[in-house]
């Protein structure tokens, strides 16, 4: 299971690195097949060392 959520985690970090125009972090965890968006910012967190709102905006 761990496997799967870090193979998730990174597919959603590029998402958000090359994010189009108007994508939300929502919408980044939804596609990432992440159900629950506070349980989603707390794994990337712990997994990247910061909030996923943070990596959007950085873009």
């Amino acid at each position: 299971m761990g496997f799967v959520k870090q193979v998730r985690l990174r597919h959603a970090r590029q998402m958000l690195l090359h994010a189009l125009p108007g994508i939300t972090v929502e919408a980044v965890a939804s596609q990432s097949r992440f159900s629950n968006l506070g349980n989603f910012a707390m794994d990337y967190r712990r997994a990247f060392t910061e909030r996923p709102s943070n990596t959007l905006k950085s873009t």
